[in-house]
């Protein structure tokens, strides 16, 4: 199943989420970009920034774009008639638009709380920082991105858990295993809505698995 999740880029007090189909896990997109945030720099990010022009999925891509976009999708799945929805779902490397700076992407802020964005990767240019942060069926070790909404009522909202917030100047060598680390020390507990959260290892759940699974709560921490 294609992990995916968002590039979240602010600056000004206004975001630009960015959408990633696949492997957006931290060993993956993760390392491209940090490694993006130390070749552009907080300068060269703010550029990125400020020449980035959103536009809505379902607008049409002009010749222009379309021709740009062919280094970013298999040679074979190009077309004279390619639509963003297909080029979002046919881009293997979120990252490399950004990298070329190529001047569109489309706006997918709204997509940022959904479940199926697993990884979040928020550039904060105000106070010039990245975070990353694992959430929705990441969070709740969920594998598919199907939802079970028949049989599971998830909560109204959920808070990412952030794995590692750094100095955008200042990325330490060892972030990756820092983001691991935080991560692998993260429980998860499933409790009915109306009794008490129990840390009881990494995934469990209380009552022998005996729950109503119309009223489950999730809890999560260190």
């Amino acid at each position: 199943m294609a992990k995916k999740g968002t590039i979240i880029l602010v600056k000004d007090h206004s975001l630009k989420g960015i959408y990633i189909h696949r492997n957006a896990e931290i060993e993956k997109i993760g390392k491209k970009i940090v490694k993006l945030c130390r070749a552009k720099g907080i300068e060269g990010l703010k550029r990125i920034y400020d020449n980035l022009v959103m536009v809505q999925e379902d607008d049409p891509m002009t010749e222009e774009q379309r021709e740009a976009y062919k280094r970013y999708i298999p040679e074979q799945l190009w077309k004279p008639d390619l639509t963003w929805r297909e080029a979002l779902a046919y881009t293997k490397d979120a990252v490399k638009p950004l990298q070329d700076e190529y001047p569109y992407q489309v706006d997918y802020a709204d997509y940022i709380p959904c479940w199926t964005s697993r990884y979040q990767y928020c550039i904060d240019l105000d106070q010039n920082y990245l975070m990353i942060a694992e959430y929705g069926y990441e969070l709740i070790a969920q594998e598919g991105d199907l939802s079970l909404k028949e049989t599971v009522r998830y909560p109204h909202k959920i808070k990412p858990f952030v794995v590692g917030k750094f100095p955008l100047d200042a990325i330490p060598e060892d972030w990756l295993e820092q983001c691991l680390d935080a991560w692998n020390h993260v429980y998860l507990t499933y409790v009915p809505m109306d009794a008490a959260a129990v840390a009881s290892g990494n995934g469990s759940y209380v009552n022998g698995g005996q729950y109503d699974p119309d009223q489950i709560g999730f809890y999560y921490g260190r």
